[in-house]
């Protein structure tokens, strides 16, 4: 049920990431500098979300998760980025190809992050698990 819920929010995100990416790039902006905006609004989104709902956090935020979580989506921006200019420029991919592609494997980066390491609960600290 967490990898659906994670997923659903993913898709909301991806469909913000999209939008303002494709905006920003008829616009002329630099595919990069519009990749970093339009991730950045999907991760607000994404860690507002994915908190609360999918993976149920109650307590209040700690600065370490905060960290925790920009790692993760710096990892994830760094690596689709990368992805993504590989393979628009070098891989001759069409801009929409490429961007499914990388986005496809943030995805997937994210996740994992995310369920193991971002908003895992210690059990050493007794705190109940989210393992689905």
């Amino acid at each position: 049920m967490q990898a659906l819920k994670f997923l659903m929010v993913g898709v909301l995100n991806t469909s913000i990431d999209l939008a303002i990416f494709f905006v920003l790039s008829i616009a002329g902006l630099p595919i990069v500098l519009a990749q970093c905006l339009s991730y950045s609004c999907g991760l607000v989104n994404s860690y507002l979300i994915n908190r609360k709902w999918t993976f149920q956090r109650t307590e209040k935020q700690s600065m370490q998760e905060l960290l925790k979580f920009i790692g993760v989506n710096i990892l994830t921006l760094g690596v689709v980025s990368l992805l993504l200019l590989e393979l628009q420029s070098l891989g001759n991919q069409s801009l929409t190809i490429s961007k499914v592609i990388a986005t496809t494997a943030g995805i997937l980066i994210n996740y994992l992050g995310s369920r193991y390491w971002v908003f895992r609960v210690s059990q050493a600290k007794g705190g109940k698990s989210h393992e689905s």
